[in-house]
């Protein structure tokens, strides 16, 4: 209902501002213009002209993160530009994964090689920034540059029809894979194990698919020990299978990491006589598996096929022991290489605020404006589908010679329309809503009345019988069949019925809809319907479904995982938002603006809230401002909304930091507390309005734990970072003829990934001509770019280098002596204990902490005390000292006032904090609100 509430209104109705900007009242105060003149009150307390950097780079920040009094003296420090700006460490890093140094180019005339020369090569990089458009005249300049660089380092874009008769270019999926493996920067950082990571969950490969689920010929499977022997899963292998030594036949099953150790699980063999021959029998009971390290294998079965080490240990030929990969064992090393693929169905949707920067280790593949995602899939699957049966050659210059690769897809991301789109789901609003699991949303064959309401609600607020990809094969097999048998119309019915539709599918069932209608006339069709649909069905391609589907080691009901950003913060923050908003009336807005634009948000790290902005655009807000909006709803809401709203809006904010949890440090403790946040949420909506279940967003909470179980902390599946593209695909159109867009983005990205692989370092193989050469890299001119912070910036490649902006600082004054300092005159522990203590010290108004929390004097910090980590501390900063001194002997102290945690304040159901006094170290920040609701605390104008 259109807003704002009446006294006479239902308590759970759900209000929604539909007038859009043309509802906004005129006499406010306070207009748009009003705000957006604010933007330069405000300033970030990162500024590169108000902070000192000791002992580190200085460091850049957007100007939305700190407020700051801009009237403070500062104190400029020399600028660097990153941290191994001599580039002494990457030339290092490069030599160790590269060892042959006569694959470095250092000939003078190859100094900005393969450009020609140095100018052509600035101007055509700068091409490359992904913000940046060229000329037609710029363009001209380097075009022949252009295409001898995306000979050498190119991705190889090329043209295809689609089996529903749209052209749609792709990048060559193998070259990206070639020269990820040929980075020296980034091959160090490839992660090919699964790892076991007991009970810490931060990264995909701890997951329980990459661990677990996934065929181990996928997962993981080869090991090389030190060596060089190669041990491959499903071949035996000869292993001292205890710590006495004892030495027997084992079958390796699974390869993983653990504790930085490469350890098998392993199944045991024994040996037995039949018909009158000895015989290696494997002991498959699950109870019966062992554990190995690869460092106590001893003989693959390479070496047990030689008939003198057979007699040696008394062991039969290992014939009949063989595993998947025994022809491969004789050729190079065998890796696999994950992943992930994010499909989006608006790519060129615009942006308002670009995410800066990209991730490094994103790849574009492909774009159309004709093609849908999943006929571009047909390429990228039978790509996928190749190598995982034939594998990829490529260089590793890490092994320094060639290695056979099989990359596989661990999850498929995108919004939910996208995810059941992959899956071959009907979609949200349908009778079967979930894409996971077989939840019934209508109330058809139900109880009536409020029995019936009570089982729509139990099954909607659980999970149900899990969905699985033969299931969605068998029902797209059987409404293929009905639609040729002449009823194409009977397929709508099918799938409501069985939740499963396939968009690829259908396109063809409306192609033989039209041919049915128009090809056979009526008098004759029961005569001729039968040739007639032969003879269509011939036409058409032999597989008509989701191409997604024909992958071995996709799961549709667990490989398309919960996404927080639309889920989350586009999703139900936006729906509570937009209600909370709408049914206020002119006063209410104007509470909630008074409160939004007076919250403390230094915690945050941002500027100050525009509380009108907020309010009144509502429903064009984004991402980012919905996250705000999160971690302040309970202080700026209370007394807004009804209560069991506002319940349900403080169940949300208990549950939303789990969600966003980086990483999980015990997987026990966060499950048990993620399931009871999750199931108090759902109970909190409830009692607010069930109305809101309409929504499948919300039943899709159910199942957030299987999948972090699976994937890792939910935050990995979130699609800011591939949505950050959208932008920068729409400008690459822009020097597109419109002819062949796809192409001609494709061939932009081309020359980004081009540029990034040769300044970053990546070896090539062929020249500019397309001939084959010795593995060699760019010209020592061409490297040198990468010691640029500004041109990583504009190149997005910022995140290659590890950066920190710790104990970077923000000085209150000038020198002092120590001994005027606050922590002097209360003679601190670690004061007395000092030996050697600076002349002076810089007393300081901000400070970036070890983890690039930043604090200053007034916020509020948690911490520990000590060496004891089980007890975490809040505490208020008083004041921040640091070392001035090149030698920094004295290390930076914060003064603070300690806080104990007393009885939880309503109706904010968060803990009190009261102060205290004592010194420590304070590893992060926190942010507090204050309780205005306990103190009755009136708007003044």
């Amino acid at each position: 209902m259109h807003g704002p509430a009446l006294k006479e209104d239902d308590p759970g109705q759900l209000y929604d501002n539909w007038g859009g900007v043309a509802s906004v009242p005129t006499d406010l105060e306070s207009d748009i213009s009003d705000i957006e003149s604010s933007d330069g009150d405000s300033a970030s307390d990162l500024d590169d002209d108000k902070w000192e950097g000791r002992r580190t780079a200085e460091h850049q920040k957007d100007d939305e993160d700190v407020q700051h009094d801009s009237d403070a003296p500062f104190i400029t420090v020399p600028e660097l530009l990153v941290p191994n700006a001599d580039g002494e460490a990457i030339e290092a890093e490069t030599s160790r994964y590269a060892p042959d140094t006569t694959l470095f180019a250092q000939e003078e005339s190859d100094l900005w090689w393969p450009w020609p020369d140095q100018a052509t090569c600035l101007l055509d990089c700068t091409g490359a920034f992904p913000r940046s458009l060229f000329s037609e005249n710029e363009m001209r300049g380097v075009k022949k540059a252009r295409e001898r660089v995306l000979q050498v380092a190119g991705t190889s874009p090329k043209l295809h029809e689609g089996q529903c008769g749209h052209v749609y270019a792709t990048a060559d999926l193998p070259d990206i894979i070639r020269h990820e493996f040929a980075n020296p920067l980034v091959r160090s950082k490839l992660e090919l194990y699964p790892e076991d990571g007991g009970n810490e969950l931060k990264h995909p490969r701890q997951g329980r698919k990459w661990r677990e689920e996934v065929d181990p010929n996928l997962a993981a499977p080869m090991a090389r020990t030190a060596e060089g022997k190669d041990f491959f899963v499903h071949e035996l292998a000869l292993a001292s299978i205890d710590t006495l030594g004892h030495v027997a036949p084992i079958v390796p099953t699974r390869w993983f990491h653990r504790n930085g150790q490469l350890m098998s699980k392993a199944l045991r063999v024994k040996l037995g006589t039949f018909n009158g021959s000895q015989r290696f029998i494997v002991d498959a009971r699950v109870e019966q598996n062992i554990e190995v390290p690869l460092t106590a294998y001893l003989l693959n079965v390479e070496d047990l096929l030689d008939d003198e080490v057979q007699r040696q240990w008394s062991l039969p030929a290992p014939d009949q022991v063989h595993g998947k990969h025994k022809d491969a064992a004789r050729r190079p090393p065998l890796l696999t290489n994950v992943l992930g693929v994010l499909m989006d169905a608006d790519p060129c949707a615009p942006l308002e605020a670009w995410n800066h920067p990209l991730l490094y280790h994103i790849h574009f593949l492909s774009t159309s404006n004709l093609a849908s995602p999943l006929e571009m899939m047909e390429e990228i699957t039978a790509v996928l589908r190749e190598a995982a049966a034939n594998g990829l050659i490529v260089w590793d210059c890490m092994y320094n010679e060639d290695i056979l690769v099989i990359p596989w897809v661990l999850a498929f991301q995108g919004d939910n329309p996208m995810a059941s789109e992959f899956a071959s789901h009907i979609g949200m609003k349908a009778k079967y809503p979930c894409r996971v699991c077989h939840m019934r949303a209508d109330n058809a064959d139900r109880s009536p009345g409020v029995a019936g309401e009570k089982e729509r609600l139990k099954e909607f607020m659980t999970s149900g019988r899990p969905r699985t990809k033969a299931e969605a094969l068998e029902a797209l097999a059987k409404q293929e069949a009905r639609a040729f048998e002449g009823a194409p119309s009977a397929v709508d019915h099918m799938a409501t019925e069985t939740g499963t539709k396939d968009k690829y599918l259908q396109h063809f069932l409306d192609k033989l809809q039209a041919k049915l209608t128009h090809a056979v006339p009526p008098p004759t069709r029961a005569a001729r319907l039968a040739e007639f649909m032969q003879q269509v069905r011939n036409q058409m391609p032999e597989c008509l479904v989701n191409p997604v589907l024909k992958l071995d080691a996709f799961e549709p009901n667990v490989d398309t995982p919960f996404e927080a950003l639309h889920n989350v913060l586009l999703g139900v923050v936006k729906y509570w938002w937009r209600d909370a908003c709408a049914r206020q009336d002119q006063r209410g807005k104007a509470t909630l603006i008074a409160r939004l634009s007076s919250a403390d948000v230094a915690g945050l790290g941002i500027s100050p809230l525009r509380g009108h902005t907020l309010v009144h655009y509502a429903g064009s807000l984004v991402g980012r401002d919905f996250r705000v909006i999160l971690q302040v709803a309970p202080s700026v809401l209370y007394g807004l909304l009804p209560q069991a709203a506002y319940e349900a809006w403080l169940a949300l904010c208990r549950l939303a930091p789990l969600i966003f949890q980086p990483q999980i440090t015990s997987r026990e403790v966060y499950e048990e507390r993620l399931t009871f946040a999750i199931d108090d949420f759902l109970a909190a909506t409830a009692l607010w309005s069930i109305r809101w279940f309409n929504k499948t967003k919300f039943h899709l909470f159910v199942h957030l734990r299987e999948h972090i179980e699976h994937f890792g902390p939910a935050i990995l599946a979130a699609t800011e970072s591939f949505e950050s593209f959208n932008l920068v695909i729409r400008l690459r159109s822009v020097n597109s003829n419109k002819h062949a867009p796809s192409l001609d983005i494709s061939r932009s990205f081309s020359h980004l990934h081009a540029v990034r692989h040769l300044v970053s370092g990546g070896f090539v193989s062929i020249d500019e001509n397309g001939t084959p050469i010795p593995h060699r890299q760019a010209g020592k001119g061409v490297r040198q770019l990468i010691q640029d912070r500004e041109f990583l910036d504009l190149m997005t490649m910022s995140r290659l280098f590890p950066e920190t902006r710790a104990r970077c600082y923000r000085p209150l004054d000038h020198h002092n002596p120590w001994r005027n300092a606050d922590t002097t005159k209360l003679g601190c522990s670690q004061l007395e204990a000092a030996r050697s203590l600076p002349p002076t010290i810089v007393l300081c108004k901000s400070i970036v902490l070890t983890n690039e929390d930043i604090v200053s004097i007034g916020s509020y910090v948690a911490y520990y005390t000590g060496d004891c980590r089980n007890s975490l501390m809040v505490g208020r900063v008083e004041e921040i000292e640091v070392d001035p001194s090149p030698e920094g002997v004295w290390p930076d102290g914060i003064l603070l006032s300690r806080c104990t945690i007393g009885e939880v304040v309503l109706p904010y159901r968060m803990p009190a904090c009261r102060a205290v006094d004592e010194q420590e170290f304070i590893p992060l920040a926190v942010r507090l609100s204050a309780a205005c609701a306990q103190f009755s605390a009136k708007m003044e104008s």
